[in-house]
């Protein structure tokens, strides 16, 4: 009483995935990681950090999000972060940070 009807004839319902944590259709959205339909969800840069990133930071937050979750080189992860003064590595790997903190491919 009260069951669904899959859980009462014996069948798992599959999960749910919930929604990503920004639109990954929005003008100007970073995708990290595009994700698989039904499996994971797409890890969208937060827009708020993104907005105020140059290109190559851009650019530079979707390598160093490759590189730590291993999907730039299978079975390896990470990277070293070096280049010269004032092109906002502070702020690239602040928006790196903030991304694995609040999101993943399987939320």
């Amino acid at each position: 009483a009260g069951r669904p009807a899959a859980a009462a004839a014996g069948e798992a319902a599959a999960p749910t995935l919930p929604p990503p944590l920004f639109d990954p259709h929005a003008p100007d959205a970073l995708v990290l990681d595009p994700g698989v339909p039904g499996v994971t969800v797409p890890v969208v840069a937060d827009p708020f950090l993104v907005r105020r990133m140059r290109p190559h930071q851009r650019e530079g937050l979707a390598f160093l999000y490759a590189a730590v979750t291993g999907a730039r080189t299978p079975g390896l992860s990470g990277c070293v972060l070096a280049h010269e003064m004032g092109l906002g590595k502070t702020l690239t790997t602040i928006a790196l940070a903030w991304t694995l903190l609040r999101q993943g491919p399987v939320s």
